[in-house]
């Protein structure tokens, strides 16, 4: 799997193996990608996701695992693991996937969360199988609503508590932020 370069980051699309790493000891990790990555990086939520997301890697051919993992957000200026953000599996038989993503707390509100966004919904929808990116937020994640906005995903349906954001290949705007392909 290739990795997508944007203006200040670096995403790296985690291997099952390395998935299982980052499970069984995050430091392991770090050492195996020879880079820090933060402490606070992940939490239970997303360790859970990411049991289930070794599970799916594991039936799916390989080609299929990069709409399956996690990328790890690494700065470029100084090398360092500061988040996560994937798909939530292959595109639907109606081509839509799902997009999450998470950042440590000491590098939330600095744009790296959008730009990582920006590369990966456009990397997406730049891929055959894929018509339409969404995204379920809660109604209070305002910080969540900023990055899904600043993509380019609009609201498509409102939930008691949450929201459900997309944005569709014909409707997006490509943006030179990513390069790279896979």
């Amino acid at each position: 799997m290739n990795e997508l370069m944007t203006a200040r980051l670096h995403l790296y699309p985690l291997s099952m193996g390395q998935l299982q790493l980052a499970l069984d000891d995050q430091d392991l990790l770090a050492g195996a990608l020879s880079l820090p990555i933060v402490a606070d990086m992940a939490y239970d939520a997303v360790y859970q996701a990411m049991h289930a997301k070794v599970k799916k890697m594991a039936q799916a051919p390989l080609v299929m695992h990069r709409w399956y993992t996690y990328w790890l957000m690494i700065l470029q200026s100084n090398p360092v693991g500061i988040g996560l953000i994937g798909f939530k599996g292959a595109p639907n038989m109606h081509g839509e996937v799902e997009i999450g993503y998470g950042i440590s707390p000491e590098y939330e509100g600095r744009g790296y969360t959008t730009e990582a966004a920006q590369a990966l919904v456009d990397w997406g929808l730049a891929q055959s199988e894929c018509r339409s990116v969404r995204a379920i937020t809660l109604k209070s994640n305002i910080a969540s609503h900023r990055v899904l906005e600043k993509t380019g995903l609009t609201i498509d349906q409102v939930r008691d508590d949450d929201l459900i954001w997309r944005i569709w290949r014909d409707t997006a705007v490509s943006t030179p932020a990513a390069e790279g392909t896979l």
